[in-house]
């Protein structure tokens, strides 16, 4: 019941408002969308508006896919620290940097326990490099896929596995030829 009383007040005060309009020689009244009901009408659509862009930003912004493609933030890194390696030919360094990811955080303890290991393998598998091995991205890529295979083999992780290397710091120099040894 209230409902309707509301509904014929509201009729009431649109049909005021027209024969304002008219009787005032404007002639916008109602059709031109003016006044306080024509107001409201304008914040209805713009407030129907902002919803429809909302669900499609939600919809269009969420991650494709179904299970698994979403981003998985338990992931953890270890970083091995800046080492300065010789290149296979001796007249060249590598500054590198590098970190590991392991896909279960429980695995974190393993691969900080196994830090000297896995460095000293970065150092005998880099010190076996050329410059031509590591100068391109594709390259360099490579080098990180054989790292990971070479770190998954080594490692008898329980929980999980290391699911990427990356380089934090990768850089090769000429080294001093005034060196001694």
């Amino acid at each position: 019941m209230a409902l309707e009383d509301l509904e014929d007040q509201m009729e009431e005060l649109e049909e005021t408002a027209d024969r304002e309009g008219s009787a005032t020689g404007s002639g916008k009244g109602r059709a031109a969308g003016k006044g306080f009901f024509g107001f409201i009408r304008k914040i209805a659509l713009w407030a129907a508006m902002f919803a429809v862009a909302g669900i499609l930003a939600y919809f269009l912004l969420k991650p494709y896919g179904g299970k698994g493609t979403s981003l998985d933030l338990t992931t953890k890194t270890h970083e091995f620290g800046e080492q300065n390696i010789n290149l296979q030919d001796g007249k060249t360094g590598l500054r590198v940097n590098v970190v590991v990811e392991v896909n279960d955080p429980r695995c974190m303890g393993d691969v900080t326990a196994s830090d000297s290991m896995l460095m000293d393998r970065v150092i005998e598998i880099l010190s076996r490099k050329t410059v031509g091995d590591i100068d391109s991205v594709v390259k360099r890529n490579r080098l990180k896929r054989e790292l990971m295979d070479d770190f998954n083999l080594e490692m008898d992780l329980d929980n999980g596995r290391l699911i990427e290397v990356y380089f934090k710091e990768f850089f090769y120099f000429n080294m001093d030829s005034g060196l001694s040894n």
